[in-house]
């Protein structure tokens, strides 16, 4: 069953283990950010964190951080069992996206229970954290979703983005120049109107993983949400602007996108693992109205060095995407597609068919014509006896087979992500980079024989397998978990 709201999900993350309630007050200043990025440098064994008392706030104001950093918390926003394997989710969740479900407007819904417009907006109510010590502010969007519309087609985007508040009334955006917000800003700029924007927080976490899809333009991310939760995304209209949210999101933002305006943002700790997007002039919301749930609660996500959020999020949706773009449409012959959590979305693993010869280019090319590809700066192509998700695997195919001379080939001048660390000042502002593919397997035109032989648990007769499975426990060993017991 799919959940109605962020409480649904936060219960059965309790129910689950998945949860820590932290009763003790904590400070918003660091002490918050400090907690999480210890908890997601232990490893994926932590909790999600709810904290109740918070620091120069009063009762009835909750922080939610860290719902979705591992994988165990998103196969149940996903609804399935919390051990599901990373690529069983990728493949359930591609086959998903072949049944998008459209949005359902109603009337009315609990994220209006309070409505506050005019000079009584203040985004400092709401318990907003200094996450990192180099931050330029409080970052009041780290988990939320920016809703826009095209002023020319009525399509409505959503889409993941960071706004720091800048004082009660106006907050600022973070937003790449091929984004389709900015360039929805940029026709209502020559309308010569205000771009409307809704800044959604606290929702269905897979509202957060639709705007993390990288949907093509005109593609509806809530029909995206609907195909993903196999139920249609409640929606409201919203009370001054032409916008709609979801109808149990527990807080709601609408303002205006002020398009002759800028104001100093930057940096904040990025999902690159470093600061990103370094001080400079960027877009400013002016806040027209806060509505929002009786108790609501504020999410929020530390990001930085990986695994955080951000990086889970995109290894399923953007690995599931690719997937479908590599296997379903262009029917490349290949097995499995992994953009692994530890390559911060900057890369993207496949196994595939190594007696095909220009498979691995034609599939690296693929990769980069696709609109959730074109920044994976790095495809690796790997053998189809390699699994993708598995880090040291992937790095023995590289050092193994992939000879240097022959088998990389580095693509100058490629689009490139502003907060790529690698890039020099100048190449950020223009997002320009690089792209290479490795093909880590032994070359198509090699005769058999050549092919080395991997000496490895496989290679070992069936009879003395199961042999050694029989006896196993009787040697003194555990028996290893299910996904282990070949």
């Amino acid at each position: 069953m799919p959940y109605k709201d962020l409480r649904e999900f936060l219960s059965r993350l309790e129910d689950q283990g998945e949860l820590l309630i932290v009763k003790s007050e904590v400070n918003w200043d660091l002490e918050i950010g400090a907690i999480l990025r210890r908890a997601t440098d232990l490893g994926e064994d932590w909790p999600a964190v709810q904290f109740d008392q918070i620091k120069d706030y009063g009762e009835g104001h909750s922080l939610v951080a860290n719902t979705l950093s591992n994988f165990r918390r998103y196969a149940l926003a996903l609804d399935l069992p919390k051990d599901t394997p990373p690529l069983e989710m990728v493949h359930e969740y591609k086959e998903r996206l072949r049944y998008p479900i459209s949005p359902r407007l109603v009337n009315e819904g609990p994220c209006q229970e309070n409505i506050i417009t005019g000079e009584q907006v203040d985004l400092y109510k709401f318990p907003t954290p200094k996450w990192n010590i180099r931050d330029g502010g409080k970052y009041f969007g780290t988990s939320c979703c920016a809703i826009t519309k095209d002023p020319e087609t009525g399509w409505t985007n959503v889409a993941v983005y960071r706004n720091i508040i800048h004082d009660k009334q106006h907050l600022g955006i973070f937003i790449g120049k091929t984004k389709h917000a900015m360039v929805m800003s940029q026709k209502h700029k020559q309308q010569n109107k205000p771009m409307p924007i809704a800044i959604t927080v606290g929702q269905d976490p897979i509202n957060l993983i639709a705007g993390y899809h990288n949907a093509e333009a005109e593609e509806s991310e809530w029909e995206i949400a609907g195909g993903l939760r196999k139920a249609p995304v409640e929606l409201v209209k919203c009370e001054t602007i032409d916008l709609e949210v979801p109808a149990t999101a527990e807080i709601v933002i609408e303002g205006e996108w002020l398009l002759n305006e800028l104001r100093e943002e930057g940096p904040y700790g990025e999902y690159s693992g470093y600061y990103g997007g370094e001080r400079a002039a960027r877009p400013v919301i002016r806040v027209k109205a806060i509505t929002h749930r009786n108790n609501a609660i504020h999410t929020g996500s530390i990001l930085g060095k990986p695994i955080t959020e951000t990086h889970v999020m995109s290894a399923i949706g953007h690995s599931a995407k690719l997937e479908q773009v590599l296997k379903d449409q262009l029917k490349l012959e290949i097995k499995s597609v992994y953009s692994h959590p530890w390559t911060i979305g900057h890369a993207v693993f496949v196994s595939a068919r190594r007696d095909i010869l220009g498979l691995g280019k034609r599939i690296a090319h693929a990769v980069w014509g696709s609109r959730i590809g074109y920044r994976k700066d790095y495809v690796i192509i790997v053998g189809e006896d390699i699994d993708v998700t598995n880090l040291g695997e992937v790095f023995w195919a590289i050092t193994s087979r992939c000879k240097p001379d022959r088998d990389i080939v580095i693509s100058p001048n490629e689009p490139a992500s502003h907060l790529l660390t690698s890039l020099t000042p100048e190449d950020r502002r223009l997002g320009k980079g690089a792209h290479v593919v490795m093909e880590a397997t032994f070359p198509a035109d090699w005769p058999t024989e050549w092919v080395p032989k991997v000496c490895d648990w496989g290679h070992i007769p069936d009879e003395i397998k199961t042999l050694v499975k029989q006896r196993w426990r009787e040697y003194g060993f555990r028996e290893p978990p299910p996904s282990q017991s070949n």
